[in-house]
């Protein structure tokens, strides 16, 4: 336990950039989907959806503990805590893994069309 607790102290802002993703992304779940804890309106009511959204909404006091506690300095950390922290890392690195794969394939058709626009007449 020493060695992670050391290991998100010598990582502590990336740790913290990690939580802020995931409460990010928590959020924006809950504010597409809510307003003042309600559905909003216009949006076709789903009771499972709804349920584990509103789980996440709750669950984003306990990221946001942990990620005041990483601000604070304050590495006095459960295994808990630790887990969300590693979620936060899970969670950001899967989200570089999307960007990166989007990133690619928008190379790849961006160097299509150059070598089309490229071409020397054929006249």
């Amino acid at each position: 336990m020493v060695e992670k607790i050391n290991l998100i102290r010598d990582n502590r802002d990336v740790a913290i950039a990690a939580l802020n993703v995931y409460l990010d992304k928590i959020y924006k779940l809950t504010d597409d989907y809510f307003e003042d804890g309600k559905l909003k309106e216009g949006l076709t009511h789903d009771a499972k959806l709804e349920k584990f959204i509103l789980e996440l909404r709750d669950d984003a006091n306990k990221f946001e503990s942990v990620r005041r506690k990483l601000i604070d300095n304050d590495f006095n950390l459960s295994l808990e805590e630790v887990n969300y922290i590693a979620l936060g890392f899970v969670y950001m690195a899967e989200s570089w893994r999307s960007q990166i794969k989007n990133l690619t394939l928008a190379v790849e058709q961006a160097q299509a069309i150059t070598k089309v626009l490229m071409e020397k007449p054929t006249e």
